[in-house]
């Protein structure tokens, strides 16, 4: 009767040990998210992914993208100064995230 007792135990035991404890669930609180194991191709999180929403940041990135380009090929230089027109400020000072310059302003390409 013991060794019933004993074996019933040691079963309940080994059974209430998890032998391989899974990750919690990840979520965040991004309205939409995506992230790729680049070098398998496999998606690691999806959240909303084909949801369409206006570029915003993938715009200043591309922008980036390209002023980098144009730097390495010689056609623009970091301290190349960029004169804010009239006519551009009037377009884009109240469109998405701006620099806040005014009219004439002469940032340079680095700033």
């Amino acid at each position: 009767m013991k060794k019933l007792i004993a074996a019933s135990i040691l079963a309940l035991a080994i059974a209430a040990v998890p032998t391989n404890a899974a990750n919690p669930p990840f979520d965040t609180p991004a309205p939409i998210a995506y992230l790729e194991d680049l070098s398998s191709g496999a998606v690691l999180y999806a959240k909303d992914a084909d949801r369409r929403i206006p570029p915003a940041s993938m715009a200043k990135m591309m922008t980036v993208y390209v002023a980098f380009d144009l730097i390495k090929q010689g056609k623009l230089k970091l301290d190349q100064q960029i004169e804010v027109q009239p006519e551009t400020w009037k377009k884009w000072h109240s469109q998405g995230s701006t620099m806040f310059l005014a009219v004439g302003e002469k940032p340079t390409v680095e700033d």
